[in-house]
């Protein structure tokens, strides 16, 4: 699967959880050509369904997935480590690095922090965030794009492009079905 600028993939729930009252969950990539990766979460639902965070935060956070947040996985071709982003939409946000599958995980060092910008309403919400280049794990890799959804009453739902496992595990890397290519620099 690839994705070009500013197309929007549909994430998918786990089979193992319900989804009745989201919409809408899709997210999208691109990379320009300083190498910057920009990814966009756009999340729609019934009225009273989705918890959001309500204390803003900035900064880098831990286990912002106990709660709303979306995340992306990066890995480069032949690799077995991989690159992990999350974002929550009250503006923290967290990067690691994985030297295999959930080992090894460090905080991502970033030459800077990632641009967030948030748009939110009663059923909506938009999550943009920009990536510099030396927070990626090569010139071309492979994503997973997910969700976890936090409902009203505290229960997590868990939205991906693709669900590989029986439970729900956004670290199996048969999940990152995203492809990105390094992109050519304008002339």
């Amino acid at each position: 699967m690839s994705a070009s600028p500013a197309e929007w993939l549909d994430l998918h729930p786990h089979p193992s959880g319900q989804s009745g009252s989201m919409r809408r969950v899709a997210a999208s990539a691109s990379q320009a050509s300083d190498g910057s990766l920009t990814l966009a979460y756009r999340l729609e639902w019934k009225a009273g369904f989705l918890r959001l965070p309500v204390v803003p935060t900035a900064g880098r956070h831990h286990n912002l997935w106990h709660h709303t947040c979306v995340e992306a996985f990066m890995q480069a071709p032949g690799e077995a480590g991989y690159h992990e982003f999350n974002f929550s939409p009250a503006g923290a946000w967290a990067a690691y690095r994985f030297s295999a599958f959930r080992e090894g995980m460090q905080d991502l060092p970033l030459s800077r922090p990632p641009v967030q910008r948030i748009d939110q309403g009663p059923e909506h919400l938009l999550v943009e965030c920009n990536l510099p280049p030396d927070g990626l794990p090569g010139e071309a890799f492979r994503m997973g794009l997910t969700a976890i959804l936090e409902d009203r009453d505290g229960g997590l739902h868990f939205w991906a492009l693709s669900h590989p496992a029986a439970r729900p595990e956004f670290h199996d890397q048969r999940g990152f079905v995203l492809h990105l290519p390094h992109p050519v620099a304008d002339p």
